[in-house]
């Protein structure tokens, strides 16, 4: 297609010459992280920025450290990025990809049943009618438009570790190398799953299950 000359021909002539095309996102970090403060029971911090427009969009994400709000750490990463590809976006189908590499989540249900992660996000202020007008069910539905109902995002999580806590049963579990892949996640089409690691489950010392364990499946929309 024109459009994929285009681009060959742009690629070369940037690799001919020996730059790249960078954008310095790093300025927006701090309201993006007081933002989420603002928004969870707990404090994010956000490493360094870095956005390129060589090939496609890629931002960069110097690390991510996010604590509850009693201060202990709940997901922890320190290489991650995501990225669209043009060609995608000029096909009319973009594609949005995450990418997380080893990060350290854990997971707590305390003696009340409850999870560390659900306890995070504040809960949102009540939506106001006008007097005689309803909310929920009589909202009025909104068409989505092409490029959005065409996207597409891809999650790639590497040698991740995962630890599961549950206080009241002493049940712990946890999960090392894990590896998760979701592709083609989008309202149109089957969603690709893949799912492996390794798995230390006990519950004190009369239950134990150890071993590598791996789950391939889609989901249709």
């Amino acid at each position: 297609m024109a459009h994929d000359r285009i681009w060959c021909f742009c690629a070369d002539f940037g690799r001919a010459c020996g730059y790249s095309i960078f954008v310095n996102v790093d300025q927006y970090r701090p309201q993006i992280v007081s933002l989420i403060n603002e928004k969870i029971n707990g404090k994010i911090e956000i490493g360094k920025l870095t956005l390129s427009l060589w090939g496609k969009i890629l931002i960069r994400v110097d690390g991510i450290d996010l604590k509850d709000a009693k201060g202990k750490s709940v997901f922890s990463v320190k290489d991650t990025f995501f990225h669209v590809a043009f060609d995608s976006i000029l096909k009319g189908s973009p594609e949005l990809t995450f990418n997380i590499n080893t990060p350290d989540i854990t997971v707590i249900k305390n003696r009340e049943g409850k999870l560390n992660l659900m306890s995070l996000m504040k809960p949102s202020a009540p939506d106001s009618a006008a007097p005689g007008q309803s909310t929920g069910a009589t909202a009025a539905k909104v068409a989505l438009p092409g490029l959005v109902l065409a996207a597409r995002l891809g999650v790639d999580v590497k040698d991740a570790k995962i630890i599961y806590t549950d206080e009241l049963t002493k049940l712990n579990n946890e999960l090392s190398g894990f590896q998760l892949k979701l592709r083609d996640v989008s309202i149109q089409r089957p969603t690709l799953i893949e799912l492996s690691g390794q798995l230390q489950s006990g519950m004190g010392k009369l239950v134990q299950i150890n071993g590598p364990f791996s789950v391939h499946g889609s989901l249709t929309p």
